[in-house]
């Protein structure tokens, strides 16, 4: 696969995820709780996974078992995490915050694995958090940094690991091992808070509202989303593929307006073209421009 379809693949992963995002929100005023939504997610995530790619996780080795094993529990603290959150916060502010992982993905990125980054993907992220903060309006309204707010964004770190993670050390793990371990760490560590944290409690739940948006999160979400995310970014960087995973909360907010929970503002159209911009400018390489200017004046010295 081409860089162009692994990016491409990633944009329709953040249209499908800003869409879950309201899906999210939904299940957890349906009474879903979180350790309840995420185990029964993970349940169906690995089943499906296990249905269609039997055969090579049957093969997978020691190595691939732990490298996914690692993989999955990251990635099941993130779910947990920003589940809890969007409980207590709105949609939009849980977007936003949860997006800021474009932050720290370059971070992990240079202290785990001491690669340097371009200064097309710094100005990228710099122009990419400037259209997000005008995109939802925080810079009027402000956002306080209360319970659902603080595990947004602590969930934001675990997704940045994540990504950076997928991006170095899982890129030669077969994609369908690491989903597999995906889906069966979040259905363990889903349950498990359910049962222990929860105390098993399952409340008065909207049954209609809940298995629509639980099988949303699992099938889409989960199983279709996160399979294509591990698959595609084995063909970009991370922070490349960080960057438009970012729309997801563009997406978000325009699914609100679709859905009848927002409305058109100037402050959608400016942040989403500032958006577009950071990507277009993710995709320059400076450096290679740098060098060919270098070389033509070599070329006209000669």
């Amino acid at each position: 696969m081409t860089k162009n379809k692994a990016n491409l693949m990633l944009l329709m992963i953040a249209i499908l995820w800003g869409f879950g995002t309201c899906m999210m929100k939904i299940a957890t005023s349906a009474n879903l709780s979180t350790g309840l939504l995420n185990g029964i997610r993970g349940l169906i995530f690995s089943f499906l996974i296990l249905v269609f790619f039997r055969k090579k996780i049957m093969k997978m080795t020691r190595k691939e078992l732990i490298i996914a094993l690692i993989a999955g529990i990251i990635n099941t603290f993130g779910f947990i995490i920003q589940t809890i959150g969007i409980a207590n916060t709105t949609p939009a502010n849980c977007g936003f915050i949860t997006v800021t992982y474009i932050v720290f993905i370059p971070l992990f990125v240079f202290i785990i694995y001491k690669q340097k980054i371009g200064l097309n993907h710094m100005i990228s992220i710099i122009i990419a958090l400037l259209g997000m903060v005008i995109l939802t309006g925080v810079y009027q309204e402000g956002i306080s940094l209360g319970k659902g707010n603080l595990f947004c964004l602590i969930s934001a770190l675990f997704f940045a690991l994540s990504i950076a993670y997928l991006g170095n050390t899982a890129r030669e793990v077969h994609f369908s091992i690491i989903a597999f371990m995906f889906g069966i760490t979040l259905m363990v560590g889903g349950f498990f808070w359910w049962l222990v944290v929860e105390n098993g409690i399952i409340g008065d739940i909207n049954i209609k509202a809940g298995l629509v948006s639980t099988l949303y999160l699992g099938v889409v979400t989960s199983f279709l989303c996160q399979s294509m995310q591990i698959f595609a970014q084995k063909h970009t960087k991370a922070v490349v593929a960080g960057l438009i995973l970012m729309l997801e909360g563009f997406f978000a907010l325009v699914f609100s307006i679709i859905l009848g929970y927002d409305t058109l503002t100037p402050n959608l159209v400016i942040g989403g073209v500032i958006m577009t911009i950071a990507f277009i400018i993710s995709e320059i390489d400076f450096r290679r421009k740098k060098k060919d200017s270098v070389q033509k004046e070599l070329i006209m010295t000669d």
